[in-house]
């Protein structure tokens, strides 16, 4: 906004008064103060402080921290421990599952050149596996969608976050090519063109990595030699053991925000030495 927008935008009109008793605008004497902040532009940049210097470029960083702190606790970390054993019988599977939220935790704003499938049957965890990275993450730096909404044309609410979870949805006629599209440019890009309804378009780093959840192994059209997307079938194996489970899932969801503190803790100190993301 302008300065002159500035002033006299609501509440704006907020006095203060000095030590003799004389009012003083509030926001006409902040826009005077030499001591006050000045930055370029504002920026997502997981991580960093809220004012980012880049040589003589001051900018104004918009995260705002995860959601949750990192908790040491053995105990809950079972629990994920006994459900990935499950979920991915397949130790480099189950490996390469953990090293791509890992090395996100690990290094914070991190770009990865890949996505994130999980397909299997409703009840074997994939829900809670998105449930428990939406709290380490934070709402504020996570997007939640369905497949359709990817199509669309104002991405807004893709932009400066670290993790979209994208909700397996009916597809639109036609929408196919259009939602591979944009999983590819929310993968590949470094950078993504953000569209609001009216308001005019800009374009800002994309730290964005995207996880895709479904009852359906086609859940999304995919070119016959992408790499850009790990697909995982959760729990097939043991669909009996994990699938509507009301004894193994109790305790699993009652204690989830204690577990989600438990396993971004155990994340921190897992092992990414060789994962590989492309």
């Amino acid at each position: 906004m302008t300065r002159e927008q500035f002033v006299r935008m609501r509440f704006a009109h907020r006095k203060a008064w000095t030590e003799d008793n004389k009012p003083i605008s509030v926001a006409s004497s902040w826009l005077e103060w030499p001591d006050r902040n000045e930055v370029l532009d504002i920026v997502y940049k997981p991580g960093a402080e809220t004012i980012v210097e880049n040589g003589v470029v001051r900018s104004y960083n918009t995260w705002k921290g995860m959601g949750l702190d990192p908790v040491r606790n053995d105990e809950l970390v079972g629990l994920w421990l006994e459900w990935l054993e499950l979920a991915f019988p397949v130790v480099e599977e189950r490996d390469w599952f953990c090293c791509w939220w890992a090395s996100q935790l690990q290094q914070l704003g991190l770009k990865l050149t890949t996505g994130l499938v999980l397909v299997g049957v409703s009840g074997v965890g994939k829900g809670w596996v998105a449930d428990i990275m939406k709290r380490i993450f934070g709402m504020a730096n996570t997007a939640v969608c369905d497949l359709s909404s990817l199509a669309g044309r104002f991405n807004a609410d893709f932009a400066m976050k670290q993790l979209v979870v994208v909700e397996e949805g009916e597809e639109r006629s036609g929408d196919a090519d259009r939602i591979y599209g944009r999983v590819k440019d929310l993968i590949t890009n470094s950078h993504i063109r953000v569209e609001r309804k009216g308001v005019d378009a800009f374009v800002t780093e994309n730290c964005a990595n995207i996880m895709l959840q479904g009852n359906k192994v086609d859940m999304i059209k995919l070119d016959e030699y992408d790499r850009r997307l790990g697909i995982l079938e959760v729990g097939m194996e043991n669909a009996s053991v994990l699938a509507n489970n009301e004894e193994f899932w109790a305790e699993r969801w009652d204690r989830i925000d204690d577990i989600a503190a438990a396993v971004y803790e155990w994340l921190l100190r897992y092992d990414i030495s060789d994962f590989n993301p492309k």
